[in-house]
């Protein structure tokens, strides 16, 4: 940059040269690597051009991983403009213009910054982008539309190949799939084997959260590397691939896929189920440690949870309607309840406690089997060319709707219950013993129902407040 100093006494013209500070932007929109390899290379030819231009590097503003055409804020791309409002760059260096937008409107933007201040923008490969004049503007606002093109004819296709994927049962890439190899069509066992217990045990009554306990003790981590939290793994179980089946964005079935499932479509339907009832509550604090809380009722019909502790320092019971109906020690109930359901179990016919399915499943399955021959199909024409975009999902519509429907209710009929493993083992009792608190709650509520009365003030005749009498139990 020069600058021109005027003499007062001879008016002679004097030159003073001042460095260019040069910002550097460097952007690469899909980095799955995580390297950044890519805005290195654009760095160091941005660093050449600058030293062949005697600009000095001020500053470097790298977004990586960000697309200029989605939209979404480029945090060091807005530093930079509030740096060349500020002065404190006076020109930006990028390895070609579409690093820097793709949106006519961050163009419009970039040119007034740019324009009244008469701040250079050099590229590395489509030279300088002239916004000084008219002439220049005019070009700038073509290639940016011409790069806009290409970004939205690009997406198309993309979105085209994903939908033709999908159609194919083909898994359409990205990120490894926990349960999966990085193929994301071969089964790792270890994960798929965690995957199937969470399933079963989640459906016998278990928590969530009580999954993500043990993974993260067992240090099973998610395929980035992070520990599970309770969101995680219930996005990953809900997941139409483990069932072996393709879904969309929305998490909807598209059809059969080419890998294998890790667990039963029917139990995965169950579990969809499960988990998205909306009745379906969490306990937590001293709730998930009381037996109780949520399960058993209160004389006037209304349920029971944790009301705090009594005097000494005990957890107790109080009604959810009216807190003065109830107001009872829990760890006597429990106890009393706990050595009825065991004596439940020790009884010679706990094996019939495991209910059969409900209803023939065959016919649905033969059903389930004709309508996925015809997704097939139509994904074959889709992928010959032979059907449009439109037409596919009008006709794959119809038959995954029929599909969900029929799955949904084998999921119903499916015979996952909390006396899974219990009932049905040598020793029935100990099983429900080394339970978790969330399978013991779930048994207790498959077995019986219990309410709480009134009970009579003061000691009883062996000396100790808690009235056995006052609690009912009903089998069911």
């Amino acid at each position: 940059m020069h600058v021109v100093f005027v003499c007062a006494k001879t008016r002679a013209s004097i030159f003073a040269v001042t460095t260019t500070r040069a910002g550097v932007y460097c952007r690469i929109s899909r980095d799955r690597v995580g390297a950044g390899l890519g805005v290195e290379r654009q760095e160091q030819d941005c660093r050449d051009l600058a030293a062949s231009l005697g600009w000095e590097v001020a500053d470097v503003y790298v977004d990586n991983d960000l697309s200029a055409y989605s939209g979404k804020p480029r945090p060091q791309y807005e530093r930079a403009l509030t740096d060349l409002e500020a002065g404190r760059i006076t020109a930006v260096l990028a390895w070609h213009t579409d690093r820097l937008h793709r949106s006519p409107t961050e163009l419009e933007r970039y040119i007034a910054v740019c324009e009244p201040r008469g701040l250079p923008t050099r590229t590395v490969r489509a030279g300088e982008l002239d916004l000084s004049t008219a002439a220049g503007r005019m070009t700038a606002r073509i290639t940016g539309a011409v790069a806009r093109h290409e970004s939205e004819q690009k997406g198309e296709r993309v979105k085209r190949q994903k939908q033709q994927a999908q159609a194919q049962g083909r898994w359409t890439g990205g990120r490894r799939p926990f349960g999966f190899e990085p193929d994301g069509a071969t089964v790792r066992e270890v994960e798929a084997e965690a995957i199937r217990d969470a399933t079963r045990r989640i459906l016998a009554g278990e928590s969530i959260r009580s999954i993500v306990r043990e993974w993260n003790v067992r240090g099973l981590t998610t395929t980035t590397g992070t520990p599970w939290d309770a969101t995680r793994v219930r996005q990953m179980l809900l997941r139409p691939r483990n069932a072996g089946l393709v879904g969309n964005r929305a998490r909807r079935v598209v059809g059969p896929a080419v890998w294998p499932a890790i667990v039963e479509g029917e139990a995965w339907q169950a579990l969809v189920a499960l988990l998205s009832d909306p009745s379906r509550t969490t306990h937590r604090g001293t709730s998930l440690r009381l037996l109780g809380s949520g399960l058993f009722h209160c004389w006037c019909g209304a349920l029971v949870r944790s009301g705090g502790n009594s005097a000494a320092g005990r957890p107790r019971y109080t009604c959810t309607a009216v807190s003065s109906h109830v107001r009872r020690v829990a760890e006597p109930v429990d106890e009393m309840v706990t050595v009825a359901v065991e004596a439940r179990l020790e009884r010679p016919d706990v094996a019939d406690l495991l209910a059969p399915t409900p209803a023939d499943p065959g016919p649905l399955r033969e059903r389930l089997d004709v309508l996925r021959a015809r997704a097939d199909e139509i994904a074959a024409l889709f992928g010959d060319g032979d059907m449009t975009g439109a037409q596919f999902r009008r006709a794959n519509e119809r038959v995954q709707g029929e599909m969900r429907d029929i799955e949904a209710e084998l999921g119903r009929q499916h015979t996952g219950t909390a006396l899974a493993g219990i009932a049905d083992a040598d020793d029935p009792v100990a099983a429900f013993r080394e339970a978790s608190i969330e399978r013991r709650r779930a048994v207790v509520d498959l077995l019986a129902t219990v309410s709480l009365r009134r009970g009579t003030p003061g000691r009883n005749s062996s000396g100790a407040y808690f009235d056995p009498e006052s609690i009912i139990i009903g089998w069911k």
